[in-house]
């Protein structure tokens, strides 16, 4: 069929003229009819090209980020481990200096390296470069609406949420425990020679017995030692999701 309106196209302009003057509308119409259809054949070929070029370069877009956000998955486990390490070190700290209040302990060094490791927060960069392109520019590239959901949910809620126990944490401290640690502490102080930093004197109390008796001070070491254990379950609960998320997303990259 279409050989034989190729046939027709090509004959001269005053052959396919004496098909119509000659009353033969019928195979004047078939040619007509075939020029129509080369045409829409032609523009469906290019629109089908041009759909799988757009689609194979959505492809390498997609598969970048992802890689990208495994990345920064990646690297927001290590800053969570890091906090989460010092969480359980502030854990140990705070029930050590417990043991020490009820069994009548004498102050030694040990006590006093645990009162200078509960004036610490820990810190949590969060890396969400990939994240925010994706939030402004890219959404539409990501196909797995599961992915996309994960990712929003990770930086928006779990994310969110370490920073803003770390800010209570940190607002704990310095409203609660440091005016005891002024007050009733040798604070800790430093002097330098050469390169070399001693230590003169490490959170020694004033008069550990009474500092014992106190019941505000140990309610407040109560306060912050249950809030560093709710850090430490999030930060475990958060560490726990992105070893998973990371694991659909090694589902989702081509190598």
């Amino acid at each position: 069929m279409i050989s034989f309106f190729r046939k027709i196209r090509n004959l001269p302009a005053g052959k396919a003229g004496k098909m119509a003057d000659d009353n033969r509308p019928l195979k004047y119409a078939r040619y007509a009819i075939g020029e129509i259809v080369l045409v829409v054949i032609g523009i469906l070929i290019a629109l089908s090209i041009n759909n799988w070029n757009s689609d194979r370069i959505d492809s390498i877009k997609e598969q970048s980020l992802l890689k990208e956000l495994k990345s920064d998955y990646l690297s927001n486990i290590k800053e969570i481990e890091v906090t989460l390490n010092q969480m359980i070190t502030q854990q140990e700290a705070y029930e050590k200096i417990f043991d020490y209040f009820d069994n009548d302990k004498p102050v030694d060094s040990t006590l006093q390296k645990c009162f200078e490791l509960i004036q610490g927060i820990g810190v949590f960069n969060s890396a969400n470069t990939t994240y925010k392109f994706i939030e402004t520019n890219g959404i539409n590239l990501l196909s797995n609406s599961e992915i996309r959901k994960d990712a929003t949910i990770l930086y928006d809620e779990y994310f969110s949420n370490i920073v803003i126990r770390r800010n209570n944490h940190y607002d704990l401290i310095k409203n609660n425990l440091m005016p005891f640690i002024k007050r009733e502490f040798r604070s800790s102080s430093v002097y330098y020679k050469g390169n070399n930093i001693t230590r003169l004197i490490l959170n020694v109390p004033i008069n550990f017995e009474e500092l014992r008796e106190n019941i505000e001070f140990r309610n407040t070491l109560v306060e912050i030692y249950d809030y560093t254990l709710i850090r430490k379950v999030a930060l475990e609960k958060t560490l726990k999701l992105l070893n998973e998320k990371i694991m659909t997303l090694e589902e989702n990259i081509l190598e």
